[in-house]
């Protein structure tokens, strides 16, 4: 009996096929995304319904009374706007529960220092030079900002706050991701650093007593890599001044001078341009 080599070539083919039918990947063998992983996209899906929540309900600029301070105020925020580079936010970043899962109540929530703008002023106008200073965000964005800064202010039985541009460390554009390093955005000359992770959390005293590390006496690294980089520094002329440093530089700052913020569930530090000493 003969063969032909295109019969052999339809029978292998048609066998493949048969086999990829019925192939079904095992579920041990299927990726499982860890206890850790879980906990932090249940996170973010709060912290975006949050934010949604926010966006959706009757915004406070369209209201035609507003309770601030325990004040009437009529005509609404038609009368009450943030002045020069002042902008209003409503805290975003309440995270309702520990790494373990407890799930945590009142005082005890934890509260990053995140915020979604609400309202932003006109801008800033030198007083020698007469140089207009635009507002670096818009309403809606998201940002980070600088702990035990700017004024706590209610408006209908909610916390706000009225912080100044300068305050900011970084941005999320409205309609992107929040809490994502690739949206990220810095402001002014401001520096996000990656930290080198430290070798170990806690160090033995000489009893052999094991410290925390917020108990040693041992400086937070001064060092890091370049992650993002803002735009620049307005000059007294309106002219932004370039930055020195890029994505990718190893860089020495001023001991002290970096601001942690936590993005993507990693923390960072945002430099000022002029605290950088010099890069590598």
């Amino acid at each position: 009996m003969k063969v032909s080599i295109q019969s052999v070539a339809m029978l292998l083919s048609s066998t493949a096929t048969a086999t990829s039918a019925f192939f079904v990947v095992p579920p041990h063998a299927q990726p499982q995304r860890t206890q850790s992983q879980r906990r932090r996209a249940q996170q973010q899906i709060q912290q975006q319904q949050q934010r949604k929540n926010i966006l959706e309900s009757p915004s406070i600029s369209t209201r035609l009374n507003l309770n601030i301070d325990g004040k009437t105020i009529d005509g609404g925020m038609e009368k009450f706007k943030p002045n020069n580079n002042y902008l209003l936010l409503k805290n975003t970043g309440t995270v309702d529960a520990t790494e373990g899962g407890l799930l945590l109540t009142g005082k005890a929530k934890n509260k990053k220092t995140q915020g979604l703008v609400i309202s932003v002023g006109p801008g800033r106008t030198d007083d020698e030079t007469g140089t207009y200073y635009p507002m670096p965000v818009d309403v809606d964005d998201t940002v980070l900002y600088a702990k035990s800064t700017g004024m706590d202010i209610t408006i209908d039985k909610e916390k706000h706050l009225i912080i100044m541009d300068s305050d900011i460390l970084a941005q999320y554009k409205a309609g992107g991701p929040i809490d994502s390093i690739d949206n990220a955005e810095m402001i002014r000359d401001n520096v996000l650093v990656e930290i080198p992770e430290a070798k170990s959390d806690n160090e033995a005293s000489p009893s052999g007593i094991l410290l925390a590390k917020s108990s040693t006496t041992e400086k937070r690294p001064s060092i890091g890599t370049v992650v993002k980089v803002g735009p620049g520094k307005p000059a007294t002329n309106g002219e932004m001044m370039p930055m020195e440093v890029e994505v990718g530089d190893m860089i020495k700052f001023r001991d002290f001078a970096g601001t942690t913020v936590e993005i993507g569930k990693k923390e960072y530090s945002v430099v000022r341009m002029m605290d950088i000493l010099a890069k590598y």
